[in-house]
């Protein structure tokens, strides 16, 4: 919860910095199309000040509404020439403090950045207006850094600002959603001017709030004010609360829960281990007429063993009558090949047997062969006088 805080806070203070740099680039947007009028151009380059009043009144009353009261025209090489809102003062050298009006003239770049402005600070954006390669002079477009600007950051982000602009010695408030409540200390501030942003819890009208500290940087990266950021952490706090309030009971529910399970799981099992430990014990003094716990009597106990006995002869038997069956098949054919043989055979004149199929004398597949008997030698001889080489049809008929 104080991460997601904390990546908040700083994320806000980037859209802050975000809609300020917009806010600049607007002013400057501003400046560019006045900057490129020929009639402002013409007035600027004679000096006429009368001149520039009727053609810039309806695009002050224009732009005033979105932010921007701020329309000066600064002479090179930071002198000011001509306010719109305020067209009696002019003449005044703002070397000191506009840096960015002088490298604008003189380098005849716009730029856009964060300065001290004649009152308070603002953001401001600046085009030169060029006359044959120079800069006779700058459009300056502010957006103060007013009370305007923070009620419409608050509106925007949802978190309280100030703005702190620093003279060399203290921090001053320049603008303010906080009713002039002061949070961050002289030390905290001038911490975070110096470089290192400050997150802290703090207290905002008797209310729990987060506070974030940040700097504010002209157009050359150099901090120049410190901006706070509050945001009231009540709801914060009491989804912590809440959160921190579950975990507890989910926590000790489930410790009760193995609490009574470890009770149940050792009672089922200290039962029986404590009766077989009694009847254990009366059998080691010499008593054995005990009865053992949960026990069954012998007569089941022999009769299941018969039963396992049972199974395992009818098993046996089982396959002792397929062992002999298989035997059977295989006896059986062989008598029928022998059968099978005998009708096939005849006798030839010699008193021996044929066979009508393959010669018998020596194994070779002709029309007709002979098997000859021991007691023919005449047939035996024979024989071998047909057969000779194996390759010759039997003629012994």
């Amino acid at each position: 919860m104080r991460l997601a805080l904390d990546q908040q806070l700083k994320l806000q203070y980037d859209s802050v910095m975000a809609a300020l740099d917009y806010e600049g680039r607007a002013a400057l947007a501003v400046s560019a199309v006045i900057a490129n009028l020929p009639p402002v151009a013409e007035a600027v380059a004679k000096g006429d000040r009368d001149a520039l009043m009727p053609l810039l009144q309806a695009p002050l009353a224009a732009i005033k509404p979105q932010g921007i009261p701020l329309i000066s025209f600064q002479a090179p090489p930071a002198t000011n020439f001509f306010r719109i809102h305020e067209p009696k003062i002019f003449g005044d050298d703002i070397s000191a403090r506009r840096k960015t009006v002088v490298e604008s003239n003189t380098t005849g770049k716009a730029i856009v950045g964060v300065e001290p402005g004649r009152d308070s600070l603002g953001v401001f954006g600046m085009t030169p207006i060029m006359r044959d390669g120079k800069s006779i002079g700058v459009v300056d477009i502010g957006v103060s850094f007013g009370k305007p600007f923070v009620d419409n950051a608050k509106r925007r982000f949802g978190v309280d600002l100030a703005v702190y602009r620093f003279d060399g010695k203290a921090f001053a408030n320049i603008a303010s959603t906080l009713d002039g409540s002061l949070v961050a200390t002289q030390d905290e501030l001038k911490n975070v001017y110096d470089g290192s942003a400050l997150r802290r819890d703090a207290t905002l009208n008797g209310h729990p709030a987060a506070l974030y500290l940040g700097q504010i940087k002209n157009y050359a990266g150099q901090p120049v004010a410190v901006i706070e950021l509050l945001k009231d952490t009540t709801e914060y706090e009491a989804a912590a609360a809440n959160s921190q309030r579950t975990l507890i009971l989910g926590t000790l529910a489930i410790l009760a829960g193995a609490v009574l399970l470890a009770f149940l799981l050792g009672r089922g099992l200290s039962r029986p281990l404590a009766a077989i430990t009694a009847v254990m014990n009366r059998l080691s003094s010499g008593d054995i007429d005990v009865t053992i716990p949960n026990g069954r009597p012998l007569r089941d106990r022999r009769q299941e063993r018969g039963q396992r006995r049972c199974a395992s002869h009818n098993g046996h038997a089982a396959r002792r009558r397929r062992d002999h069956r298989q035997r059977q098949r295989h006896f059986g054919a062989g008598r029928r090949r022998v059968e099978r043989i005998r009708r096939g055979l005849g006798q030839c004149r010699h008193g021996c047997h044929r066979d009508r199929g393959a010669c018998l004398f020596c194994g070779r597949n002709r029309p007709t062969g002979h098997i000859f008997q021991r007691y023919c030698r005449q047939g035996r001889g024979q024989g071998r006088a047909n057969h000779g080489n194996g390759r010759q049809p039997c003629r012994c008929r």
